[in-house]
């Protein structure tokens, strides 16, 4: 179980009268020791863009958690990765054709696939969330849920690219 102080470490160092955000690169050297299994995608895009939504994962060891990159067909990313807020996953698939792109529905609706991969957690044994409910088997999605949402609207369109990449967490016994 992360404490608080540990998650405090990881969060930005912003600096507020500039409205900026701490610099990645600064973030990195700073977090990466504390995270030392974790690629730098993985840091850049969930603990430091998201920093402030960790508290939702704080019961999960991530000095246990080991990475590796994937690629995957469409169809098995539809199939198998799940999320915790479906409703909401759900809600935003049409945002992708919603005539007003940003940066991330233009990279997608061009490349058919993300920028950046996907985080997951390989979640086999459907476990179990305090205040919550289990994880989605097979697959729980941890970071890109607009990606995500993105993609079946493609894939449902028949505009998605055959595959992509994912990032894959797993526990170390």
């Amino acid at each position: 179980m992360l404490s608080r102080r540990f998650l405090a470490k990881l969060q930005r160092v912003d600096n507020e009268e500039e409205l900026e955000w701490e610099p990645f690169d600064r973030y990195l050297a700073r977090v990466h020791p504390l995270l030392p299994t974790f690629p730098e995608e993985v840091i850049r895009d969930w603990v430091y863009r998201h920093c402030e939504e960790l508290y939702r994962y704080d019961w999960l060891d991530f000095d246990r958690f080991v990475f590796r990159r994937e690629t995957w067909p469409t169809e098995k990313v539809i199939q198998e990765v799940q999320t915790w807020n479906e409703e909401t996953v759900a809600a935003w698939e049409p945002l992708i054709d919603d005539g007003h792109p940003r940066r991330l529905e233009t990279f997608m609706l061009t490349e058919g696939t993300w920028p950046v991969p996907i985080s997951v957690i390989e979640n086999p044994r459907a476990i179990p969330r305090p205040r919550a409910r289990h994880f989605k088997e097979p697959f729980q999605l941890l970071e890109g849920h607009h990606r995500l949402a993105y993609l079946r609207t493609l894939a449902r369109t028949a505009r998605a690219y055959p595959s992509h990449n994912i990032w894959i967490a797993t526990w170390r016994i």
